[in-house]
Parts: structure tokens; sequence; C-alpha cells
């Protein structure tokens, strides 16, 4: 699979740079290498936005930049916003399973035929975050949701972006659904 990698902004580096200093097992790779190792674009989408069922670039926004590092510090990303550079550094099996699915994605026969640019694609009331194989061709995006994944998705399932649209337009609306349904918005999901 030919991949685009996105040359994420300076001061977005420099950021993530900062931020690995004093963790002694994120800072050697950072600062052996002139841009953190694996940038990914990280998008976020609204649920009523996804309600509406519109298309993906028109609803999902850029709000930050994904570094992870190589093998030995699997697991660990550096995560830096966009408008106001604040970082945070994450250790999760969210990371694992991004990492572990970004890695797979050159051999998997399903994505061999396109371009594409990897993108983390989040919509966080519906706790969904997925890897987002954004097509740069004629060809049809493809979607990884994370483990943890709502109920009407497989976890490291493959789904063109029509069918992940339908199902998570379908859980946008019931989700909606419930909190306009519930006395208190804050119970939901509790």
């Amino acid at each position: 699979m030919p991949t685009i990698e996105p040359e994420p902004p300076v001061d977005v580096v420099r950021a993530a740079r900062g931020a690995s200093k004093g963790l002694a097992r994120v800072a050697g790779w950072l600062s052996r290498s002139r841009v953190p190792l694996a940038p990914v674009h990280v998008f976020v989408s609204q649920l009523r936005p996804l309600a509406e069922y519109r298309k993906l670039d028109d609803i999902a926004k850029p709000v930050s930049w994904r570094f992870a590092g190589p093998s030995a510090t699997t697991g660990i990303a550096i995560e830096v916003r966009e408008d106001d550079l604040d970082v945070q550094i994450e250790k999760s099996t969210l990371v694992e399973g991004a990492s572990r699915v970004l890695k797979a994605a050159n051999n998997d026969p399903r994505l061999a035929a396109a371009v594409f640019e990897p993108r983390i694609l989040r919509v966080p009331e519906a706790h969904l975050t997925a890897i987002w194989f954004k097509a740069q061709d004629a060809g049809e995006d493809v979607l990884v949701p994370l483990d943890p994944a709502p109920k009407a998705f497989e976890p490291f399932r493959h789904y063109g972006s029509a069918e992940f649209l339908d199902k998570a337009y379908s859980l946008a609306r019931r989700t909606l659904d419930l909190y306009s349904a519930a006395e208190d918005p804050r119970e939901v999901g509790s």
C-alpha cells in the first residue's frame, strides 16, 4: 500500500520534542529523528453532524497530530493539539491498537491497490476511535475501528467508508435519542 506521510507543522514537532524531555524511553527516539516517528493527523467528528449522514470529509475536523515510537516504545504516543500546542503523552491499548493497524497496513491486500493517507478519526461522544485510510485517488476510504469499539463495530475490521458511515449514522442517531430522552444527559452511558 503506497502511503502519503503528512508533514506536521514545525511548531507541532517542536512541542512533541519538548514533551519528550524527562521521558527517557521516549526521548531517545525523538532526539534521533528529524521528525518524530509516524506522524498521523487526528480528526474529530461530533455526533450531530454524523447523525445528518454527511461525507466524512465535511464533518471530521483536524485537531491534533499524533507521534508514535518504533517497536521499542509500542504503546506510547505523543499528541499535540494544533490550536494551542497542548501536549499529551498516552500509553494505552488504543495506542497499541493504532500501531498494530498502521504496521499491518503495508501488507494488507485490501489496501494494496490505492494510495492512502493514514489518519485517526475520533467520535468522542460515541467512544469511537478508528484508523482512517484516506484514499488519495479515486478509491474508497477504509476505516478500521480500534478496540474498544461500540457494539455496532467489530474492532480491527476493515470497513469501506459507506459501510462505516451507515453504522456510524445509526450509532449517532441512537446516542442522540438517548441524550434527548434522559432527564439528565450526564447520566447517559454512566
